[in-house]
C-alpha cells in the first residue's frame, strides 16, 4: 500500500471543512504581539477591565454588554472592613479639601466634589450599613472574526456600559496577563488586582449576578411573567426619562402580532395590574374582548356601535386643548374652543365625504351659520354648558331652507346644496343618526371606560372611522380632565388597523399625536394591532411609522409571512429574535423596553386567570 507523502494546509482545509475538526486536529496559536488585543488562531480578542463606576447601579447592570461574542469576569476580593474605612476616611478628608480649595480650578473643584461623594456614599454603606466591601477586577474578554469587527465590538461594548456611567478600558501592554486572569483557568493577576482593583459593595456585587441573561427587572412595578432564564420580569411603564430609565421617553406601548398568540391576554393582565394600581384606563374594543373584565371589576360599558344605545353629538363643543404635533400650536388655539371643535367637524364629515371638495366648503359654512345662530361664535375664549347643543337634524334643516331658495343659488352650488340634503337625509334617518343626531346621553364618571365598536363590524370603513374618530375627541376630553389630578391614565386601542384608511388617514393622524402628547397629561396609549401592514402602507407610513416607533415598550407576539418581515425591518430584529416571534408560541412574546429586550413567557396567578376569563356571570354597567 502507497504511504501518505503528506498534506498541505489548503488541502487540509478541503478535506475537512469542518471548523471543529480542524481545530481538534491542528493546534491553535496565540498571538500576543499588539499592545492592546490578542490573537487565537482566527480569532480576533481584546480584554476590557472597568476603570470607574458610580456608587450605586441599578439590578442586572451588566445584562446591557450580553451580546454575541462577549464574555464577563468578576474577581473579588472582600476587604477588612476597619482597614477600609480608615482608608477611604482619609481619602474623604482629601477630597473635601481638594472640593472646598480656592487654589484649584473649576473642572477640578467639580471632579474633587464628584470623587467626594462618591467616598461619603461608600462609607456610608460599609460604616452605618455594614455592608461587606471588595475589591473587585470587572473584566471582559471580547471576541470577533477580524481586527475591523473586533474594535467595532469593543467600542459597542463601552458605549453600553457608559450608559450606566462605566468606564471601560483596554489594559495596554497587560493583554497576556489580563486574558489569562480573565478565562476560566483559575489563575489571578496580581499586577492586575493593583492597577485595576476598586472598592464595590456587596449590593452593587450582587446585582451584577445575573449577568448571563439580559432579562428587564425596573426593581419595582408590574409583574409580567419570566424570561427563558427564569428570571421575573417587572416593568414599570411610569419611569421613563428619569436617572436609569432615560432610554424610554413615554409609557406608551405597541403590541403585535398575529391573531391567536395571546394579544388580549397580555392587554387585559397589563389592564387589570394598572387599574389594580390606581390608574383610569380607557378602552375602545371592536371585538367585545373587555366587557366581562369590565363587568368584574365595575366598570362601565358603552356601546358606541349603531344600537341606538347611546348618542354622541358630533356637534357639541367640547372644552379641550387641541390635539396638535407641535406645541406651539397647540397653545395657539388654547382658548378658541370654537374653532378647535371646527377643525374637528372637517375631517369628521370628511371622512364621509372624501370626494366632495365643494360640498365640504359649503359644509363648512352652514356649521358656522348654526352655530352662530345658538351663540356660539368665534371670538368665545370658554363655552359653557348648553341645556340643548344644535344637532345634525338642526343642520339638515337649515341644509334643506338653502335647497327651496334654489334660484338664489348658482347651479354648481344648487347641485351641491342638493347632494348635501340627500346625504344628511340618509344620515339623520339611518343608523348614523342613532349614534350621532341628538343630545350626547353618555356621562363619564367611571375608572374604567370600554367603549364597544362591536356592532359596527359591519358598517361601511368611513362610518367606522368617523365614530372612532368622534370617540378619541371624547376621550381626549377626558384626557385633559386628567392633566391636573396627578393621577395615571391609560388609554388603550385595541384592533387598530379596523380603523385605519389609506384614503383617510386623519384616525391614523389622530392617533399619532395622541401618541406624542398624552405623557405631558400623565397618561400612556397602548396600541395593538395584528395588520402591522396597514400602518405602513404608503399613504400613511409615515404616520403609522410614529405610531409603532414611538411607544418605549414594544410587545411582539407570534408572527409570519408578511406581517413578520414588516415587524423585522421596523424594529431592526435580529436572527434570533425574527426566529423567536416566527415560532408563534402561544403566550410568549418579544418584549423590548427602551434598549432592552428578552423573550417573556406571560404569567398569571389563578386569581388573574379568573378574572380574564371571557365568560361572566355579572352584567357589565351600561
Amino acid at each position: 500500500m502507497a504511504r501518505n507523502k503528506g498534506l498541505t494546509a489548503d488541502q487540509v482545509t478541503q478535506i475537512l471543512p469542518n471548523t471543529r475538526l480542524r481545530e481538534l486536529i491542528a493546534p491553535v496559536v496565540a498571538d500576543f504581539s499588539d499592545k492592546s488585543a490578542c490573537r487565537f488562531g482566527d480569532q480576533y480578542m481584546a480584554v476590557l477591565v472597568v476603570t470607574k463606576y458610580p456608587a450605586r447601579l441599578p439590578a442586572e447592570w451588566l445584562s446591557r454588554i450580553r451580546l454575541p461574542g462577549v464574555t464577563v469576569h468578576i474577581d473579588a476580593v472582600r476587604r477588612n472592613a476597619a482597614e477600609f474605612n480608615r482608608i477611604v476616611s482619609d481619602s474623604l478628608s482629601g477630597w473635601s479639601f481638594q472640593a472646598e480649595s480656592r487654589n484649584k480650578g473649576a473642572y477640578e473643584r467639580m471632579q474633587a466634589t464628584a470623587k467626594r461623594d462618591q467616598a461619603a456614599e461608600l462609607l456610608h454603606l460599609s460604616g452605618a450599613e455594614n455592608e461587606a466591601m471588595f475589591d473587585s477586577v470587572v473584566s471582559f474578554i471580547v471576541t470577533a472574526e477580524s481586527a475591523e469587527g473586533l474594535t467595532a465590538r469593543v467600542k459597542e461594548v463601552q458605549g453600553r456600559l457608559a450608559a450606566n456611567q462605566i468606564i471601560a478600558q483596554r489594559p495596554w501592554f497587560l493583554t497576556k496577563d489580563a486574558m489569562l486572569h480573565s478565562s476560566p483557568y483559575g489563575y489571578r493577576s496580581a499586577r492586575l488586582h493593583e492597577l485595576y482593583a476598586m472598592p464595590m459593595p456587596s449590593s452593587t456585587l450582587a446585582a451584577a449576578a445575573p449577568f448571563s441573561a439580559a432579562g428587564i427587572n425596573d426593581g419595582h412595578g408590574k409583574v409580567y411573567g419570566l424570561d427563558t432564564t427564569g428570571g421575573v420580569v417587572v416593568i414599570d411603564r411610569w419611569r421613563f426619562g428619569s436617572s436609569g430609565f432615560a432610554d424610554r421617553s413615554n409609557a406608551n406601548m405597541v403590541v403585535l402580532g398575529n391573531a391567536g398568540g395571546g394579544k388580549s391576554t397580555f392587554m387585559k393582565l397589563d389592564i387589570l395590574m394598572e387599574y389594580m394600581a390606581g390608574t383610569k384606563v380607557i378602552i375602545i374594543d371592536p371585538e367585545d374582548e373587555y366587557r366581562a373584565l369590565c363587568a368584574r371589576i365595575d366598570g362601565q360599558w358603552i356601546d358606541a356601535g349603531n344600537s341606538g344605545a347611546t348618542v354622541i353629538n358630533p356637534l357639541e363643543v367640547w372644552a379641550t386643548e387641541a390635539v396638535a404635533d407641535d406645541e406651539e400650536e397647540a397653545d395657539a388655539s388654547r382658548f378658541n374652543p370654537v374653532a378647535r371643535h371646527l377643525e374637528f367637524l372637517k375631517t369628521f364629515f370628511a371622512l364621509q365625504l372624501p370626494d366632495d371638495y365643494t360640498a365640504r366648503e359649503i359644509l363648512e359654512i352652514e356649521v358656522r351659520e348654526l352655530y352662530r345662530a345658538h351663540g356660539l361664535t368665534l371670538d368665545l375664549t370658554s363655552v359653557g354648558h348648553l341645556e340643548k347643543w344644535p344637532t345634525l337634524s338642526d343642520l339638515r334643516e337649515q341644509i334643506a331652507s338653502r335647497v327651496h331658495a334654489a334660484e338664489e343659488l348658482s347651479a354648481g352650488a344648487r347641485e351641491a346644496y342638493a347632494g348635501l340634503d340627500l346625504f344628511f337625509k340618509n344620515l339623520t334617518e339611518g343608523s348614523r343618526g342613532l349614534m350621532w343626531d341628538g343630545q350626547t346621553n353618555v356621562t363619564l364618571g367611571n375608572d374604567v371606560l370600554v367603549f364597544s365598536t362591536h356592532s359596527l363590524q359591519e358598517a361601511d370603513s368611513s362610518t367606522y372611522a368617523a365614530q372612532y374618530h368622534l370617540i378619541t375627541q371624547l376621550m381626549w376630553r377626558e384626557i385633559q380632565a386628567n392633566r391636573d389630578t396627578g393621577e395615571h391614565l391609560l388609554v388603550v386601542m385595541d384592533e387598530a388597523h379596523l380603523a385605519i384608511d389609506p384614503k383617510t388617514p386623519a384616525t391614523l393622524e389622530a392617533i399619532k399625536n395622541f401618541a406624542k402628547r398624552i405623557r405631558k397629561y400623565g397618561g400612556a396609549l397602548m396600541v395593538a394591532t395584528q395588520n402591522v401592514s396597514d400602518f405602513l402602507d404608503p399613504a400613511i407610513e409615515r404616520q403609522g411609522r410614529a405610531v409603532l416607533d414611538n411607544a418605549s415598550t414594544k410587545v411582539v407576539f407570534g408572527a409570519d409571512g408578511r406581517e413578520l418581515t414588516h415587524i423585522v425591518e421596523l424594529y431592526d430584529l435580529s436572527r434570533a429574535e425574527a426566529d423567536a416571534v416566527a415560532r408563534k408560541a402561544v403566550g410568549r412574546c418579544l418584549l423590548m423596553v427602551g434598549q432592552r429586550k428578552c423573550i417573556l413567557d406571560v404569567k398569571r396567578t389563578p386569581k388573574m386567570v379568573q378574572l380574564l376569563s371571557t365568560s361572566s356571570e355579572k352584567s357589565p354597567t351600561t
